[in-house]
C-alpha cells in the first residue's frame, strides 16, 4: 500500500500537530474514479473499494498516533457518485442521445438549442430558447416522467434486450423536476421521513 505509507511519511516529516499551526493535508483516492468509470469492472471495484478502506483506516490510525487522537478532523468529499453495471442492476441504461432526441421531437425545437448539457443526474436547460418557445422546466420535467423503456431504445439500432421485453412499459424516472423546486422537494422528503 504505497499511498498510506506515503501519507505517513507526510505526516511524520512535516511535523503535523507539532505546532499551534493548524495542518492541512489533501488526498486524492484516484483510483476508485479510474475503475468505477467502466460499470463492467464491479469486481475489480469492489477490491479498490476495500483496499482504499484499509488505506483510510490506516491513515486514521497513523493520524491517531502521530498527530493525537482527537486532535484532528477528516472530510470525504466526493465529486460525483458511480452506478454498478445495468446488468447487475436490474436498471435501464439510459441512453441520452436518444432522449435529448425525443425532448427535441416532443417540444418541436433542436436539442442543441434547447439543452446547453446532459448528463445522468440532469438536463441543463438554455433559458432563453425555453421562453422563445415558451417551454417551461414543469413540461420537461412531466415529459421525463412519462418517458418509458420503449421511448428510449431504437429497435433497429439498438433492441431491447430480452430481460427488458416484459417491462417496456416501465418509467425510466422516479423523480424529475426543475432545480428551482430542489429546495421544496427536499422539505417535503423530510416531513415525510419525521426529521
Amino acid at each position: 500500500m504505497y499511498q498510506p505509507e506515503l501519507l505517513r511519511s507526510i505526516v511524520t516529516n512535516e511535523g503535523f500537530g507539532q505546532d499551534d499551526v493548524t495542518d492541512l493535508l489533501f488526498t486524492n483516492f484516484k483510483h476508485i474514479d479510474v475503475v468505477g468509470h467502466y460499470p463492467k469492472l464491479a469486481m475489480e471495484l469492489r477490491s479498490t473499494i476495500r483496499y482504499t478502506d484499509g488505506a483510510l483506516a490506516e491513515l486514521m490510525r497513523n493520524l491517531d498516533q502521530d498527530v493525537g487522537k482527537g486532535q484532528w478532523v477528516l472530510a470525504l468529499t466526493a465529486d460525483h457518485g458511480q452506478t454498478t453495471d445495468p446488468a447487475i442492476t436490474g436498471a435501464w441504461p439510459i441512453d441520452l442521445s436518444a432522449l435529448t432526441d425525443d425532448v427535441e421531437a416532443h417540444f418541436g425545437v433542436d436539442s442543441d438549442r434547447l439543452i446547453e448539457e446532459e448528463r445522468p443526474n440532469g438536463l441543463w436547460l438554455d433559458q432563453v430558447t425555453m421562453r422563445e418557445h415558451d417551454i417551461t422546466a414543469d413540461a420537461i420535467s412531466s415529459f421525463l416522467l412519462d418517458y418509458r423503456i420503449r421511448d428510449n431504445y431504437e429497435p433497429d439500432r439498438r433492441p431491447a434486450p430480452e430481460v427488458y421485453s416484459a417491462r417496456l412499459s416501465e418509467g425510466l424516472f422516479s423523480a424529475a423536476f426543475p432545480a428551482g423546486r430542489v429546495d421544496g422537494v427536499l422539505r417535503c422528503a423530510k416531513r415525510r421521513s419525521g426529521d
